[in-house]
């Protein structure tokens, strides 16, 4: 087996920085082109949240019919959901059928 030259070194060296470069700048500018969730999807997310909690505290989550928002959806939070997470984390996150599930689906 032959000993790989200078230049066949710099060029696999190329290519691997390439590639890491095409990874770290492709997954945010996708990320930032992608449909952002509803308004009403992140008070959801809040809500699906807020059970998840109650449940891990032995507590019974808040009946079908009391569709009050915790007390951490407040209008900032909302927006910040709607503009820092994609339509697709926030319908993953939202179909999640555990917290751990649920925390996946929102880390970027």
């Amino acid at each position: 087996m032959a000993t790989p030259t200078r230049g066949e070194l710099g060029a696999a060296a190329a290519i691997v920085l390439c590639c890491a470069l095409l990874v770290l700048v492709v997954r945010p500018l996708s990320r930032g082109l992608a449909t952002r969730p509803t308004a009403a999807q992140c008070a959801d997310l809040f809500q699906r949240r807020a059970e998840q909690v109650a449940r891990a505290q032995g507590r019974a989550p808040r009946s079908d019919g009391d569709r009050a928002l915790p007390a951490s959806a407040t209008p900032e939070a909302i927006a910040r959901c709607v503009q820092t997470l994609t339509a697709e984390d926030a319908r993953c996150a939202l179909a999640a059928s555990g917290a751990d599930e649920f925390e996946r689906c929102l880390t970027p």
